[in-house]
């Protein structure tokens, strides 16, 4: 899979992209506001804008792109561009690697969480009855551009949250990267864009070539996930990075002080006020393909690239749930 980074790709588009055959860009309402229009004066270009939220990741979104492509012709030598986040980027991995069995597919992502994570991996998917990702595939682009100019317009709560997805893979393969946040303050952070993006899909891709459907050590970039999903399905209004950020917290040695550098980045005050139930979290964990035999198969980070496998009972997860709710209560 090839990358581009370079600071601003909007001015030489064709340089990137083929036009001369049918272009979808699939994007939200946030994002085509600020982009869309950089798009508009090339030849074949198709638009299909969604809601940005994780509403859209749903099979009527998917049944609607398929028509969409369908009623527009789109062969399978024609493309489709993920202008957007985490949402976007699963969505249309979704469809590309299910219409006509491969569309061509280019990932422009427009998150830090996005850059640094779900854009490099290769896996796609939608929800379904309120579990996400339940219903999904790999398939990787044939192209990853990433814009840093996109990063000014983004929110300072989303960037902080995505560098939580930066640091969990500096955690599992990169000490630099690691390093890199935990010295680091939110201006120095951002001055530092290009070498965390650059690192974290260094890091990322060599472990996703080793392992590409995740059938042994690209499971370690599950660390902070399963509970992070159980957390974000409570409807708490935390972003996806914010509840990855939490789900670390008891599977990762205390020797990284990983509180610390979330509490530097992110502020979960506004959680004293709401119930974490931790009945609803193992409700839901329990639906997690990683939930075995009665019990959850969880990594735990000893030492950056030293990771093993936890046995969780019901009880002992309980324990974990508790920890992370004792953090947000002193926070």
């Amino acid at each position: 899979m090839k990358f581009v980074i370079n600071n601003n790709v909007f001015n030489e588009l064709d340089k990137y992209i083929d036009f001369t055959h049918k272009v979808c860009i699939l994007t939200d309402e946030n994002v085509s506001k600020y982009y869309l229009g950089y798009f508009q004066g090339y030849p074949n270009v198709y638009n299909f804008v969604i809601s940005a939220d994780e509403e859209s990741k749903s099979i009527d979104t998917y049944q609607s792109i398929i028509s969409f492509l369908l009623d527009n012709y789109f062969e399978k030598t024609d493309t489709i561009v993920a202008l957007g986040g985490g949402v976007v980027g699963d969505l249309a991995g979704f469809v590309s690697s299910t219409y006509k069995r491969g569309l061509n597919l280019i990932s422009f992502p427009t998150t830090l969480l996005a850059m640094v994570d779900s854009s490099i991996g290769g896996k796609n998917g939608i929800n379904f009855n309120g579990i996400k990702n339940v219903i999904g595939s790999f398939y990787f682009p044939n192209k990853t551009i990433i814009s840093l100019n996109v990063l000014d317009t983004l929110p300072k709560r989303e960037y902080n949250a995505g560098m939580m997805e930066a640091l969990k893979t500096g955690l599992i393969g990169s000490e630099a990267l690691y390093e890199l946040i935990k010295n680091n303050d939110n201006d120095n952070l951002y001055k530092n864009n290009k070498k965390i993006i650059k690192e974290a899909i260094k890091t990322k891709t060599s472990i996703t070539k080793k392992d590409p459907f995740e059938k042994g050590i690209r499971k370690y970039l599950n660390l902070g996930h399963t509970i992070g999903h159980a957390i974000e399905e409570l409807g708490l209004g935390l972003l996806h990075g914010e509840c990855v950020a939490l789900g670390m917290i008891p599977f990762v040695s205390k020797e990284y002080d990983i509180v610390s550098i979330i509490h530097k980045l992110i502020d979960f005050s506004n959680l004293k006020n709401k119930k974490i139930d931790c009945n609803k979290i193992i409700e839901i964990i329990k639906n997690d393909k990683k939930w075995i035999n009665g019990k959850l198969h969880i990594v735990y980070l000893n030492k950056i690239s030293d990771i093993n496998y936890l046995f969780l009972t019901e009880e002992e997860l309980k324990g974990k749930i508790e920890e992370i709710i004792y953090e947000i209560s002193i926070w």
